[in-house]
């Protein structure tokens, strides 16, 4: 079965069988209490993770830096990263810039 198919038997599939296919694709049990719809998503993430490939490091440094931002200032933080560059704030805000993936 290809990646798309397995997503998209995801949404059918029974809360026990997502705990299942959790339990295979994270390495331990789902977390007590997780809503049905929250697990679909968060495991067609990890699926198509695992088949393409995740994040580089650069780009999970990045977003590091930026939840811990938004944890110490959430104001500040959210009219930093919208700049070229974070560390000034008189950069340009970077409106209709559009992010992308190359595969």
């Amino acid at each position: 079965m290809d990646v798309s198919e397995i997503l998209k038997t995801l949404p059918e599939m029974s809360k026990a069988s997502l705990c299942q296919r959790w339990q295979e694709c994270f390495g331990k049990p789902a977390p007590e209490g997780i809503r049905k719809e929250l697990m679909v998503r968060m495991l067609a993430y990890r699926i198509q993770e695992q088949a393409f490939g995740g994040l580089n490091p650069k780009t999970r440094r990045r977003l590091d830096q930026m939840a811990a931002a938004i944890s110490k200032s959430p104001d500040n933080a959210i009219a930093s990263m919208t700049r070229a560059n974070p560390g000034n704030p008189t950069d340009p805000i970077l409106a209709g810039k559009d992010p992308h993936r190359d595969y």
